[in-house]
């Protein structure tokens, strides 16, 4: 799923439904998935890294914040 969303990203669910022989809507939720792991590892490596949010970087990221 994720490869031929790489390899025509402007593709639209149906397109890639159509070339992959599934329906729209298993595309749609296979794509919902892999951003959701996307954005998950990608806040994991910042949580590592230390980095904060800070407001207005575009990166939409939340601020973990520990409380005592």
């Amino acid at each position: 799923m994720a490869e031929g969303r790489r390899e025509t990203p402007e593709a639209t669910y149906a397109e890639l439904a159509e070339r992959l022989s599934l329906h729209r809507s298993a595309v749609q939720r296979a794509l919902a998935w892999v951003e959701r792991l996307a954005l998950r590892d990608e806040a994991a490596g910042r949580r590592q890294r230390g980095d904060a949010h800070r407001p207005g970087d575009g990166s939409g990221a939340v601020a973990v914040v520990e409380r005592p």
